[in-house]
């Protein structure tokens, strides 16, 4: 677990190279530094390609230590292969290959010579050379993870991402020549001077997250492509050979020279990855956190598991400075996160580092195994697409986003809008339209296909821009290793090969699932209806919890709440002052809607911060 950063400059041939300077790499470094409390190193390498053009590279590294504490220091050089033509190679690496001692093994039968007793990062190296640099080096990883690797011999930098986007990397290509700059983060030198992008911020302010990042030409590195999705199979998957793929993915995901807990919210998703992960080690550290309001709170839940599967349990509770941790999370990742989870997702990752280094997750199950409500929601919206523009969606009670009148309310506003591209916005098209006179043609997206393009969507989205960021920000901010071991390929490919019907079976979500729950699991968490790890925004900020009101307060005092947001957007201050006094007064829930135009503010005074001081 790290960040991750480089910039490579190349320089025509007959130019004089011009060395990369040292405070562009200590701004970089310095964005990066969170990810990595345990560590630091810089690598620098000059080569000459054959058309004569010169190929500077630097590449720095910032660790939070997991495996092999003593020989896995970064940037990892190895300075000649086994075989004449192989030159040096160094790498930066964040994550964790869970199949790194198998592949070591297979390695090493090759004939590759392996300097760590058993570094991860090592692997990728050998892997890299024993491909002899093609498209398929790192096909065989079992693994989260961002790496940039330099080869020196062909004057390559290879960027490279796992297949779900569990770790972020992004990039900005300076000009034609293949010159760049990557980054763990959305900050410093990455993004100093670039345009904004209007369609990326409106897809942004929309869902609350995006592919689209808001900065031209700025880019999250492509994801490794996961393998082709089968036709569905004809000889069904059986809930006892579904659970041995997680049994073995929970294995692979054990090793770790530092203490591992499991994250646990008693729902079936965590509560198998425990149960798997409780039986391999003997024992196991569980741990949830303990939200205010009760129909938020899960940790008698999760309580009732830890004590079925006899885990060492710890419930922690939130924190009371909300609004300050607001501020910092969106300043370390350098982008507005939507997604109001981002709170207690860090309160707990943070409260877990005292007793943990390492934490599993159940993150992917839902998108993957059919966990949510709204995908039954997903295929009405066709057949009530001309019907809706008669029914008065606004009669219904939205005061209570959980109430099915307010569930209601949406699901007739996605069918006469954007389908369920707007039963997921957080600003559907008709309330965007309200408060902003400028939109981007990204948020016209309209999506009717019904269960299949709505689980598309997720899994290519939702899961990798919201969730899987969101988890990654907070895991680091706090100096711990999130691992999810549903997003295994073994797991993902098993559970996409079954019918979107049978995971529906008998009008339930995640029907499957549930019967790989029933094998180790009391019926009570079996049968419980999902949750969701969400928090009470809205209520928080009639509250003024953790000084929330008070930020929302401070930025509308600003006469440019959103900055040059709000300027590029359009916003309309007068239907933005409408929204608050509505949400305030509690005839409507806009809270997730404020949230996202609270974290758009403190973003964009952040841009506007940077750019001033240079």
């Amino acid at each position: 677990m790290c960040g991750i950063a480089g910039i490579l400059r190349v320089t025509p041939p007959g130019e004089a190279p011009q060395p990369i300077e040292d405070s562009l790499l200590d701004s970089l470094d310095h964005a990066i530094a969170w990810r990595g409390p345990d560590g630091s190193g810089r690598f620098r390498d000059r080569a000459v390609r054959s058309d004569g053009s010169t190929v500077e590279v630097a590449l720095i590294h910032r660790r939070l230590s997991i495996i092999d504490l003593a020989c896995g220091a970064q940037p990892m050089v190895s300075a000649s292969g086994e075989r004449p033509d192989e030159g040096p190679v160094a790498v930066v690496f964040n994550g964790c290959v869970y199949n790194h001692r198998a592949l070591r093994t297979d390695l090493e039968r090759a004939g590759r010579r392996f300097a760590t007793d058993h570094s991860d990062t090592e692997t990728l190296i050998h892997a890299w050379r024993e491909s002899a640099g093609g498209a398929d080096a790192f096909d065989a990883l079992r693994s989260m993870h961002a790496v940039a690797l330099w080869d020196r011999a062909s004057a390559r930098l290879v960027l490279s991402r796992d297949r779900f986007g569990e770790k972020p990397l992004f990039v900005r290509r300076l000009d034609d020549r293949g010159s760049l700059v990557f980054s763990s983060v959305a900050r410093g030198p990455l993004v100093a001077g670039a345009e904004p992008d209007v369609e990326g911020l409106a897809d942004w302010l929309a869902l609350g997250f995006g592919s689209r990042l808001p900065w031209r030409g700025v880019e999250s590195v492509p994801r490794m492509r996961p393998a082709p999705r089968a036709p569905h199979d004809t000889n069904e998957l059986t809930p006892d050979a579904l659970d041995r793929l997680i049994e073995r993915a929970v294995a692979q995901r054990l090793e770790a020279d530092v203490p591992l807990g499991c994250f646990l919210s008693g729902g079936i998703d965590s509560s198998l990855v425990a149960h798997h992960a409780r039986r391999l080690t003997g024992r196991l550290t569980t741990l949830c956190v303990r939200m205010p309001e009760a129909a938020y709170d899960e940790s008698a839940h999760a309580q009732r598991v830890a004590d079925h599967l006899g885990t060492d349990h710890v419930t922690l509770d939130i924190s009371d400075n909300a609004a300050e941790d607001l501020v910092a999370i969106v300043r370390a990742v350098g982008l507005p996160i939507g997604d109001s989870s981002i709170l207690p997702t860090y309160w707990l990752c943070r409260a877990a580092r005292t007793r943990v280094k390492v934490a599993l997750s159940g993150d992917g199950g839902d998108e993957l195994f059919c966990g949510y409500e709204r995908y039954r929601a997903a295929a009405w919206l066709r057949p009530l697409r001309g019907l809706a523009r008669l029914l008065p969606a606004g009669l219904l009670d939205e005061r209570n986003p959980k109430r099915h009148a307010a569930k209601a309310a949406r699901l007739i506003r996605a069918a006469r809008g954007l389908g369920y591209t707007d039963l997921i916005a957080a600003f559907p098209a008709e309330t965007r339209r309200q408060l902003f006179s400028a939109r981007g043609d990204v948020c016209e997206r309209a999506l009717f296909g019904g269960i299949d393009e709505a689980r598309r969507f997720d899994l290519d989205e939702y899961l990798p821009e919201d969730l899987l960021r969101k988890v990654d920000t907070a895991s680091m901010l706090a100096g711990i290793e999130v691992r999810c071991p549903l997003l295994a390929p073994e797991v993902a490919a098993a559970a996409l090969r079954v019918p979107v019907s049978r995971h529906l079976k008998g009008g339930r979500t995640k029907a499957l699932l549930r019967e790989v729950a029933a094998l180790h699991l009391p019926p009570e968490t079996v049968n419980r209806p999902k949750q969701g790890f969400a928090v009470s925004f809205g209520s928080w900020l009639r509250n003024d919890f953790g000084g929330l009101r008070s930020l929302l307060d401070h930025l509308l005092e600003n006469p440019r709440p959103l900055g040059w947001v709000g300027e590029a957007l359009g916003l309309r201050r007068d239907a933005l002052n409408g929204v608050i006094a509505e949400h305030m007064r509690g005839e409507c829930d806009h809270g997730q809607r404020l949230f996202i135009l609270m974290t758009m503010g403190i973003w964009a005074n952040m841009i506007e911060s940077d750019s001033a001081n240079g």
